[in-house]
């Protein structure tokens, strides 16, 4: 299996600014999504003893969500579930 970053989503950052201080808090959200694309072999034979493999693949659509703040002078990143 392989996932492959076909176009990464745009980011929209909002909220907080520079001089908010260690309290700011920024929001992240998808503008547009992006595309990943997973690549697999799979076997459609239904016989564990003669197996015949096949490739597939399927793309998937990119969406983030979260917020980022500064704690102690550190960036941290939470994206939503």
């Amino acid at each position: 299996m392989k996932w492959v970053l076909t176009s990464p989503p745009v980011i929209s950052i909002s909220g907080g600014s520079p001089s908010s201080g260690a309290d700011a808090i920024w929001r992240i959200a998808t503008a547009k999504s992006g595309k990943a694309t997973v690549t697999y072999e799979r076997n459609v034979s239904f016989d564990e003893v003669k197996q015949e493999w096949k490739a597939g693949s399927s793309d998937s659509s990119i969406y983030v969500r979260g917020d980022i703040s500064l704690q102690n002078g550190q960036l941290k990143v939470t994206v939503d579930k």
